[in-house]
């Protein structure tokens, strides 16, 4: 099941039709204005090239509708809080007419990146050939978000179901690995830790440590490296502390 927080109040999930990319899990009773996000993550991503096709047709290989939604690579995300600000950002931006892309949820991803460069923000926080985990995230008007998308989502990520062959696999002999099925993960803090790419991170925000923060060293081959001065805890903190201000000030600088 997704892990669900609710939105800053003055927003509001348009019902469909009401206005552009509205989400298909508006169904259902729900406060109206309020606004709530779903978050989903998944581990064991197999067949990353063939999801991104499926996400950008709107269906996978076997004709099933891909759930509207932001698909994110985990590896990016610091702390949830990315989203739910990405998110927050591109609700208000819909709401006064300002999506700098087609949908909602493609300028959720959008705003996740410190860049202006629409194709490049999709490829860089969008699935990519090497994701792993995967972060799915729904809007809705409704704090509990349709039962069927949980499934839909597993499949959609699992290396069998979106296997992009129609030709059956042979069976595999006993000394074959096969690839393991998707698993839905707990979104905790520890979890997503887990499968964050600091130095991923670090280096898409151009990050640099201040050098009260900061000491260098030579390594093997006589270069200086730089080495932190914090743990592990105050280095992520850091990090999420900058792509939080940059995701904030973009587009004002």
């Amino acid at each position: 099941m997704p892990t669900t927080f609710a939105l800053p109040t003055l927003l509001h999930i348009p019902r469909p039709g009401e206005g552009n990319g509205a989400p298909e899990s508006d169904a259902g009773e729900g406060n109206g204005n309020a606004a709530f996000a779903h978050v989903w993550l998944f581990g064991n991503v197999a067949h990353q090239k063939t999801i991104r096709q499926a996400i950008i047709k709107g269906k996978t290989t076997d004709g099933q509708t891909v759930p509207e939604s932001a698909i994110v690579d985990a590896r990016m995300i610091v702390d949830v809080s990315q989203l739910l600000l990405a998110a927050t950002r591109a609700l208000l931006n819909q709401r006064h007419g300002k999506l700098k892309t087609r949908t909602v949820y493609s300028e959720i991803i959008f705003n996740l990146s410190p860049g202006t460069n629409i194709s490049e923000s999709l490829r860089t926080f969008g699935v990519r050939d090497d994701s792993t985990a995967l972060l799915a995230l729904v809007l809705s008007s409704s704090q509990s978000p349709p039962d069927d998308l949980t499934p839909r989502f597993a499949a959609l990520f699992s290396s069998s179901s979106s296997s992009s062959s129609t030709t059956p696999s042979p069976s595999p002999s006993p000394t074959t690995t096969t690839a393991p099925f998707t698993s839905e993960l707990a979104l905790t803090p520890p979890t997503l830790a887990h499968h964050t790419d600091l130095d991923l991170v670090r280096s898409t925000f151009r990050l640099v440590h201040p050098p009260s923060q900061a000491r260098t060293k030579r390594d093997s081959d006589g270069k200086e490296v730089v080495v932190r001065t914090r743990d592990d805890a105050e280095e992520r903190q850091w990090v999420l502390g900058e792509v939080v201000n940059a995701m904030a000030l973009k587009g004002h600088t």
